[in-house]
């Protein structure tokens, strides 16, 4: 045997014995448990890495402003969002990886029970499977590249959207911290007449409200605000993305998904060769077989020799 050739078995063991690890064993022809094809896109519900309330999250903005400030006054660096935003998603990259294992784990146990269920024997099954597991595995690394692919968009280039949503919450979260403020300055006017009352902001106050704020206090506000709304858009892209494209494409409806890797054209594309080493008979029944037919004819011959 080759090295090259060795190599190559060794590093298409090594890639199967990752996903028999991760599936507790080798498939074998009739699995004992029938595990379901499942769409398991789990979405990235989780937090942050960093609190994302404005009081809790200060201080680290504020050390990202002051690494991060312009020449002109009250501005800052293009990249305070970019390091900001791949800061706050140091956890994609795991979520993503331990997502789309799962997904590969549910697809390669379907293949090898449903392969198993229809092969009538042990023998017949290890020569198909053997047969497609490098194809599957290629397509196996293709979906996860795909994923990871997706991943360094989102986090290493610019953030950018063209989402609407995205200004609106912006919009929002201003407006509730300006709210906010003037909440804190209001006071309770009572009505003499009724029994309800309600909060007034007087003019001074508003005043004093704005005046008061700092330029770090100011901007550290608006960064908060920004990196908030622009990270509810891009987890729902991700998302979306990710299911659509490495694991709804890639690995279950595309045309080249791994369940496409045994199908009809992939036997009619069978040299005969290759076919007749995945259902052709073994050479200890070859060899029954000849016997036989030899002593089939000396049978006829010896009858014939005594018919005269």
């Amino acid at each position: 045997m080759s090295k090259q050739t060795t190599s190559r078995t060794t590093n298409r063991t090594r890639r199967v014995k990752a996903i028999n690890g991760a599936q507790g064993g080798k498939p074998t022809c009739t699995p004992s448990r029938q595990p379901k094809i499942a769409f398991l896109w789990l979405k990235i519900q989780a937090k942050p890495a960093k609190a994302w309330t404005l009081a809790t999250s200060r201080t680290w903005i504020e050390v990202l402003y002051s690494n991060s400030r312009g020449l002109d006054l009250g501005t800052f660096g293009n990249n305070i969002f970019c390091n900001a935003f791949k800061e706050q998603t140091g956890k994609w990259e795991a979520m993503t990886r331990e997502h789309v294992s799962n997904v590969i784990m549910v697809v390669h146990r379907f293949l090898s029970t449903a392969l198993g269920k229809i092969c009538g024997s042990k023998q017949l099954y290890n020569k198909i499977w053997s047969s497609i597991l490098d194809e599957l595995l290629k397509r196996y690394e293709k979906a996860m590249s795909q994923a990871l692919f997706l991943l360094s968009v989102e986090r290493n280039r610019r953030p950018y959207t063209l989402n609407n949503y995205f200004n609106q919450t912006l919009q929002q979260l201003r407006s509730a911290r300006v709210a906010q403020a003037l909440e804190d300055n209001a006071r309770v006017d009572r009505d003499a007449w009724t029994t309800g009352s309600a909060k007034i902001v007087d003019l001074d106050a508003v005043k004093k409200t704005a005046s008061d704020q700092g330029n770090v206090e100011h901007i550290t506000g608006e960064i908060h605000d920004i990196l908030w709304s622009y990270y509810q858009v891009a987890r729902e892209r991700f998302v979306d993305n990710v299911h659509m494209q490495a694991i709804e494409h890639c690995l279950l409806t595309g045309p080249e998904s791994p369940l496409e890797v045994f199908s009809q054209e992939w036997v009619i594309n069978l040299e005969p060769e290759e076919l007749a080493a995945i259902a052709g008979e073994s050479q200890a029944t070859k060899a029954r077989r000849t016997g036989l037919k030899q002593k089939m004819e000396d049978l006829k011959s010896a009858l014939q020799t005594l018919k005269f």
